[in-house]
């Protein structure tokens, strides 16, 4: 026995659109959390230092929905919800050097690190689960110092963080 559901549009008992079914067959999650960051610091753009076993400095939230907070003070991301989440970041860094960089989250068991060989520039994209008003970090563990690019506006950013709830 099968069975059709015809529905346009899934909402929660208050009204709120969870799910929307397009013409096309696209489905659309209007409330899915994410949030997209960079380094902007209200100046223009240039590099700025970051220790050794410290966070990167994001600073400006570029756009964002559905609950993903990041602090400007402790460059701590908090996401809202359980569940899976993808992890986007790249970095450009002023001089070539060994890079390892590591997504840090607040339980502490699981780190993700990437590591490239003497580049100038480092990417990585990661899933990973997390629990409602759980924090993660993106953090310099490379055990060296390195200046990484702060931007003035989109024609120039080079280093930004990106994170979605994908299940």
């Amino acid at each position: 026995m099968s069975s059709i559901l015809k529905v346009d549009e899934i909402q929660n008992t208050a009204g709120t659109s969870a799910l929307t079914i397009q013409s096309s067959g696209a489905v659309k999650k209007p409330n899915l959390p994410y949030l997209y960051a960079d380094l902007h610091n209200g100046s223009s753009a240039g590099y700025d230092a970051h220790a050794n076993q410290t966070p990167v400095q994001f600073r400006r939230v570029i756009s964002s929905s559905g609950g993903i907070t990041l602090n400007t003070s402790t460059y701590t991301f908090t996401v809202p919800l359980t569940g899976i989440y993808q992890i986007n970041y790249q970095l450009l860094i002023q001089t070539a050097a060994n890079l390892d960089f590591s997504i840090a989250p607040s339980q502490g068991n699981e780190v993700f690190r990437s590591y490239r060989y003497n580049a100038r520039g480092i990417a990585a994209s990661l899933a990973i689960p997390l629990n409602a008003n759980d924090t993660f970090q993106l953090r310099n563990t490379s055990g060296a110092s390195h200046n990484i690019h702060r931007n003035t506006n989109a024609t120039d950013r080079y280093s930004s963080l990106s994170v979605y709830l994908i299940s």
